[in-house]
């Protein structure tokens, strides 16, 4: 199967497999001294274009309420849990009812891991207690608002309260989004949910669980079912509702059965179940959610699968010197590259879970080279700071205004870890381009490219991205207010 073409799915390329916009980089690494005030106030205009899934009613039928109360949910009892830390849960004692998101991402900023990134011991943690001391200077009571407003925005704007799933875009052209940025939209409201220690959002959890298992959870593409793995496990940690964590675990074995053993280039995890090619979006998810698994339920085999897929995909699909991180690879053994943020993104958190499950210093080399990485080729330089980039408004449509998304959660969640000031550059740098440069002042949508300019319409992509970064910033920040 060749390399498809176009925005609706991961692999964008030219005949020759390359990315055919070749936008500027910014020499990050070798000077991260650019800093901006985390206080000042900035606005902007924005919003941004989305690509169609499936008829759905228009915007009358939208539910004005955001879902902010973080009152326990008559349906089901779910209530708000402390997320534990990954860093100090053993594997050994694998019973233990649940374990922290690896992502690292905790609002009340008790997962501040050892700076001491060459060691095992960097697993432990640090105890700090306070997030701000991840990035000091900052104006956390205005991120908080600005993580808020973002989230207030994605759920007013695009959830459809008669179809009971998200719209695609904004105005609504009456087409819902699909599975997978469906997915990544209720990543994003977990992380308002976390960061505000459940104080917000936490009824949008019951509501997103069940719109969800009202269509199914089964998917065509393996790469969309890893999204909606990580995603549910979250919402398990988060709520101890333990549905959530069943239906990842049926999900992630879905996933297993999709590993090619009998194939002509034999190896990977295909993309979908056509089996044409095999992806990184399909081959590093899956490793997070093998080592969080098995930290949830006390099965080794999901982590001893996690560490055969990345074995794997690292040997075949990382260049070993640069880090770069290929796209896909053939069914008859063909790498194609293509730098796109979220393949370096995802396979930072790859690495980084496989380091906290089992304390091998290598895989934590392996997730700095696969940030340096990730910096080096989609960053850009902007009036506000660098920002990660896949594109333009016009040219990054469709799925891609996803993308910087995720590539900037697990660089966030690396930084958590071990906070190397080239890592705060981006990540500061991303929410003041997006916040300063794509956003509508007017509306509080954003467009897909975070140097903006401003649009006039928004996409669930571009909203959820953009909510994604801002939250997760804000949770660096300090305690929410």
């Amino acid at each position: 199967m060749a390399p498809e073409i176009g925005n609706d799915r991961s692999h964008r390329f030219d005949q020759r497999g390359r990315w055919p916009l070749r936008i500027g980089t910014f020499a990050i690494l070798a000077n991260a001294s650019w800093s901006s005030a985390c206080s000042s106030e900035i606005g902007g205009t924005s919003g941004s274009t989305q690509h169609d899934a499936t008829a759905g009613p228009t915007d009358a039928a939208k539910a004005p309420d955001t879902g902010t109360s973080s009152e326990i949910d008559v349906t089901t009892g779910d209530r708000f849990v402390p997320p534990l830390d990954d860093a100090t849960v053993d594997l050994a004692l694998a019973d233990a009812p649940a374990m922290a998101d690896v992502s690292g991402v905790d609002g009340s900023g008790d997962d501040v891991r050892s700076r001491d990134a060459s060691s095992p011991d960097a697993r432990t943690d640090a105890s700090a207690g306070d997030a701000s001391i991840l990035l000091p200077g900052c104006d956390a009571a205005a991120w908080h608002a600005r993580a808020d407003e973002s989230l207030d925005r994605l759920w007013s704007g695009f959830w459809n309260a008669g179809s009971r799933y998200f719209d695609a875009r904004e105005p609504s052209s009456g087409s819902l989004t699909g599975y997978w940025t469906f997915a990544e939209a209720f990543d994003a409201m977990l992380d308002g949910v976390e960061r505000t220690g459940g104080r917000k959002f936490f009824a949008n959890v019951a509501t997103l669980y069940a719109a969800q298992n009202a269509r199914g959870w089964s998917n065509y593409f393996y790469d969309d079912e890893s999204w909606m793995v990580l995603t549910l496990t979250r919402a398990y940690d988060l709520t101890g509702e333990r549905a959530y964590l069943d239906q990842a675990v049926t999900l992630y074995r879905d996933i297993i059965a999709g590993w090619d053993a009998t194939g002509v280039a034999p190896g990977g995890i295909w993309w979908n179940k056509g089996k044409g090619q095999k992806a990184t979006a399909s081959n590093g998810g899956p490793i997070i959610s093998g080592a969080r698994l098995t930290a949830r339920t006390g099965d080794a085999s999901h982590l001893a699968f996690a560490r055969k897929v990345y074995d794997f995909w690292f040997m075949k699909m990382v260049n070993p010197t640069t880090y770069e991180v290929a796209d896909h690879l053939s069914a008859d053994g063909v790498v194609s590259w293509g730098r796109l943020t979220y393949n370096e993104g995802i396979m930072i958190g790859a690495a980084q879970a496989l380091y906290l499950a089992t304390g091998e210093a290598t895989f934590l080399t392996h997730a700095h080279g696969l940030a340096h990485s990730l910096i080096a080729s989609k960053a850009v330089m902007t009036s506000a700071g660098p920002v990660l980039t896949d594109g333009t408004n016009t040219s990054c449509t469709g799925d891609c205004p996803q993308w910087k998304g995720i590539g900037y959660r697990y660089l966030a969640s690396l930084y958590r870890q071990d906070p190397r000031p080239e890592y705060r550059t981006v990540l500061e740098g991303c929410v003041q381009g997006a916040y300063a440069l794509a956003r509508t002042a007017a509306t509080g949508f954003f467009a897909n490219d975070w140097r903006g300019p401003p649009t006039t319409t928004a996409s669930i992509e571009g909203q959820s991205s953009s909510a994604t970064a801002l939250n997760l910033f804000a949770s660096m920040c300090g305690p929410y207010p």
